[in-house]
């Protein structure tokens, strides 16, 4: 493969950014993609229920997309073309969404990786929007790695969206939300009890045990299994606490469930308007928040899935070797 290399009077900085990200926003990574605009008429809608304003945000990533042909261009032409088609596509996404909101929406553009902008704009954002499947041209903003990056690293709730699993919360689609006692699953109930105080539905809180710990085997796995049950009701009912004074007119249901938590979600998530989920938890019951839990959520569920994060502040004093 013939490559190029950036020639001494070739040598410009890039591009510089454009758009702004408002503070307290919905923000959506767009690419172009139908499940792009899927995700970003849903975070239109999104955007005007909070009454906050909108980004649309497109990202191309340069250096991961150059191939054998983009290699053969020069840089320079190469900056200037993936400026003008990242310009483009926001510009488009921002166009569309206005049809589907009366908050302000901004279009913004990085030549960056998009999960680095994506997270990036996490800081200031009350919410990222993304689809886990992409085929927007150069690599952009919501090939499925990207999504499950941007779930695992923002610092703000990422709601997630697949084909086909488009179902609002509201009357008759619950809110699901797993709870393993985790500061990371103590946010998600947080989140889940505003949006289903917001949308009028139920809130469904979901604690999931298993009799088997890594480590222990046979009689002793066995002998531990009151003792488990036991953790996972007291884990239930603070989560339920907790919600109900958070939100005291919310109707809550708690259920607890001998079994992993990824299938508890999955089973939990038909007839739901949305799953919330931790992406990180030491919990002893339900690792509801480890990655591998939130990201099979993300795959499997049949609603869209919000991915939280608890706060850093929390995750350090809930992780032994910080301390």
């Amino acid at each position: 493969m013939t490559t190029t290399t950036r020639a001494a009077d070739d040598r410009r900085p890039l591009p510089d950014p454009d758009g702004t990200t408002p503070v307290g926003g919905v923000v959506v990574g767009y690419d172009g993609s139908p499940v792009a605009l899927r995700a970003l008429i849903w975070a239109a809608v999104e955007a005007r229920v909070l009454g906050a304003p909108l980004t649309v945000l497109a990202a191309v990533d340069i250096e991961g997309s150059v191939g054998s042909l983009l290699a053969r261009l020069p840089l320079r032409d190469l900056d200037r073309r993936a400026t003008a088609h990242v310009q483009e596509l926001a510009a488009q996404g921002a166009a569309v969404a206005r049809d589907s909101t009366d908050t302000p929406v901004h279009a913004a553009w990085r030549l960056a990786d998009p999960v680095q902008a994506l997270v990036e704009a996490s800081h200031t954002s009350a919410l990222l929007v993304v689809g886990n499947r992409g085929r927007g041209t150069l690599r952009s903003s919501l090939l499925g790695s990207v999504a499950y990056g941007v779930a695992a690293l923002a610092t703000s709730p990422v709601l997630v969206l697949r084909d086909g699993n488009g179902r609002s919360p509201g009357p008759g689609a619950p809110v699901v939300v797993g709870s393993d006692g985790s500061p990371a699953s103590t946010r998600a109930v947080d989140v889940a009890a505003d949006l289903a105080a917001r949308t009028g539905a139920q809130l469904r809180l979901v604690t999931a045990w298993t009799d088997l710990p890594l480590g222990v085997h046979g009689a002793v796995a066995g002998s531990l299994a009151p003792e488990l049950h036991a953790l996972a009701v007291a884990v239930s009912e603070a989560a339920t606490t907790r919600a109900r004074h958070r939100q005291p007119d919310l109707e809550v249901e708690a259920q607890v469930v001998q079994a992993e938590a990824t299938g508890t979600l999955r089973h939990a998530s038909r007839g739901a308007g949305r799953v919330v989920v931790g992406s990180r938890g030491h919990g002893r019951v339900l690792s509801v928040a480890l990655g591998s839990v939130s990201q099979s959520a993300v795959q499997t569920c049949h609603c869209p899935v919000e991915v939280v994060r608890a706060d850093p502040a929390d995750e350090r004093d809930d992780d032994p070797a910080a301390r």
